[in-house]
């Protein structure tokens, strides 16, 4: 009679599990436990016994957890889950510093150029051209034109094709100069407000010797045209 390979298999009467609802005893040898008082006398059984661990049935499986090993594994995994979670901290913290330094610097870049109607790149590239320009026109000349000329052009070509991108800009280099430093731009402040102070004063004093002088005009041409009876107007 041949084997039939392909039978219905039925776990219960092959053994592979145990019934439901029956108890299942193994052997005096499986069940077996650790006599402490042996083992510290030196009985050969009872110290092997203690190093396989106590006996236990799971699923009528019999299964050995030796506590020095339950306490090893345990103490390793938490060793791990500690080490795992400092190291997920600091690369969260490390990702998090990134995406604020990049949040932050598109935020500034989308901050600076606020004018839809300054076309960007035309700008810039104006920009570059007269920054090349100056460094050209200065190449023969002493080192202080040849470091600042470039500069100069570039800024007034910038300033010039897009005046609230080159604001925002000079804003901008003003509170990173004032982080890093103060007292320096405490006193360019100032300075820059005694100009300023100045320049709108020679202004207003041109425009008072404009006004005086052109009142002075038309009252000597009054004269003239009254003593002579020509208009010199």
């Amino acid at each position: 009679m041949k084997k039939d390979f392909y039978r219905q298999l039925d776990p219960v009467e092959e053994k592979i599990v145990p019934p439901e609802n029956v108890t299942v005893t193994s052997s005096d040898a499986k069940e077996a436990t650790v006599n402490e008082k042996d083992a510290k006398q030196g009985v050969l059984s009872q110290r092997i016994m203690r190093y396989i661990g106590q006996n236990e049935l799971v699923d009528g499986i019999s299964v050995r957890d030796p506590d020095y090993l339950k306490k090893f594994f345990n103490e390793k995994r938490q060793k791990l889950s500690v080490k795992w979670d400092k190291t997920t901290r600091k690369v969260d913290n490390v990702v998090g510093k990134y995406y604020a330094r990049e949040k932050s610097f598109t935020s500034t870049i989308g901050n600076l150029h606020t004018d839809p109607k300054e076309h960007l790149i035309p700008g810039l590239s104006s920009t570059l051209v007269a920054f090349m320009a100056g460094s050209v026109l200065t190449r023969k000349r002493t080192w202080l034109l040849r470091a600042t000329m470039p500069f100069v052009l570039g800024s007034c070509c910038f300033a010039y094709a897009m005046p609230n991108t080159f604001k925002n800009t000079m804003d901008l280099i003003h509170d990173l100069e004032k982080n890093a430093f103060p007292n320096l731009v405490q006193r360019q402040d100032h300075v820059w407000g005694e100009i300023k102070r100045l320049s709108n004063a020679s202004i207003k004093y041109y425009s008072d010797a404009k006004k005086w002088l052109e009142k002075d005009v038309e009252k000597t041409g009054d004269t003239i045209k009254d003593w002579t009876g020509v208009n010199v107007k």
